[in-house]
């Protein structure tokens, strides 16, 4: 199963996000954007387990942390209306509301993908031997996408849920990162999500509510 990296200290230019403290060494704990990114799944066992307090606390800690130039947040919500309270934050470019929204707000994080290919394409032809992708990437924001209750918007979309895994494919190192929050009874199995399907392959994971639903959470069912 994935492996999640937790750090005691990071530098800023890996978007490392605290998330809380250590209860043995109160140092910070949290994670890198980049390095264990770029795709989370945070999934609990049972409903009332914290998964939605935890994205609110990632959205906090994020736009605490860092700039609206160095992330920009697109909160997909129509299904679950749990992250309304940050709708207005400077950060959050895009807040979906009704499901017909969601068509023109993909639309734009494929340009902007799209955008970062071509110039990484550019910039990697001009200097060859001598191009950084982290100097290339430093020049980009963060693009976050943010699902709670990934279940509950499975049901309401099909072909949303495969541009999603396209464009996480396309945009593993091109500065986007998805969070995605499920209870494990809702989670829909890979073989039949393409977007779980690449959340699992691209990302790491975190499990609430104990031990006892590890196998399901790796198996997704």
């Amino acid at each position: 199963s994935p492996q999640v990296s937790i750090y005691s200290q990071r530098l800023v230019g890996d978007y490392y996000c605290s998330l809380g403290v250590d209860y043995e060494t109160l140092g910070p704990i949290g994670y890198s954007l980049d390095d264990d990114g770029p795709s989370f799944l945070v999934g609990s066992v049972s409903p009332q387990c914290g998964k939605t307090n935890l994205l609110r606390s990632w959205i906090i800690s994020l736009v605490q942390q860092f700039s609206e130039e160095q992330i920009k947040l697109t909160l997909i919500d129509f299904h679950a209306r749990t992250l309304v309270p940050f709708l207005d934050l400077p950060a959050v470019q895009d807040y979906v509301a009704i499901k017909s929204s969601l068509d023109g707000v993909l639309e734009k994080l494929e340009q902007e993908c799209e955008t970062r290919q071509q110039a990484l394409a550019a910039e990697f032809e001009t200097k060859l031997k001598d191009y950084k992708h982290s100097e290339f990437i430093k020049k980009y924001s963060r693009q976050i996408i943010i699902i709670d209750d990934y279940g509950r918007f499975a049901n309401k979309t099909e072909n949303e849920r495969t541009r999603l895994a396209r464009l996480l494919e396309n945009s593993a190192e091109l500065g986007f990162i998805f969070i995605v929050g499920s209870t494990l009874s809702e989670l829909p199995p890979s073989f039949e999500d393409p977007f779980i399907k690449s959340i699992r392959r691209n990302g790491c994971g975190i499990l609430l509510g104990g031990a006892e639903g590890l196998d399901q959470y790796n198996e997704a069912k």
